[in-house]
């Protein structure tokens, strides 16, 4: 019944496969916290089609930090996390947050971490990384952190 799992500094780690932790965790359901920090995750998290987080439906925090290679989030990364609370993502090299990312936890959500974006941060409306509607719904959120490199 493990409710935290760290997978932090495994270099052999370099992306993470749909739905990689429903068919290896015995009760996936059970897990609270994920930290996948300092891995070696290059392009996308979810580049190959559905989520790696699905089946993880009690997961409350999600903490991806320093995982340079990650340079893109798809739509689709954090659906059915509707327990999500703190989401975590240091030194890595997104350039686009989509629209709907959050929708499914938008109701849960109360800490928000993104570290060391690329990009201008006069450009946050017209560059686009960040929609109009990116924040509604998001009522329980206390504590909002960007910063760009």
């Amino acid at each position: 019944n493990m409710e935290v799992l760290f997978l932090n500094g495994i270099e052999g780690i370099t992306h993470l496969e749909s739905n990689i932790f429903q068919g290896n965790l015995k009760n996936p359901g059970n897990l609270k916290a994920l930290y996948i920090n300092q891995c070696n995750i290059t392009g996308a998290l979810n580049e190959l089609g559905e989520s790696p987080f699905r089946g993880l439906v009690n997961l409350e925090v999600l903490n991806l930090d320093e995982n340079r290679g990650l340079n893109v989030v798809n739509s689709g990364l954090l659906d059915g996390l509707t327990k999500l609370k703190q989401y975590a993502m240091f030194d890595a090299s997104i350039e686009l947050l989509p629209p709907d990312m959050f929708d499914d936890c938008k109701a849960t959500l109360e800490v928000m971490t993104i570290y060391c974006l690329p990009g201008p941060q006069d450009k946050l409306g017209t560059h686009g990384f960040f929609d109009a509607n990116f924040f509604r719904g998001m009522k329980n959120l206390v504590t909002m952190s960007f910063d760009f490199c």
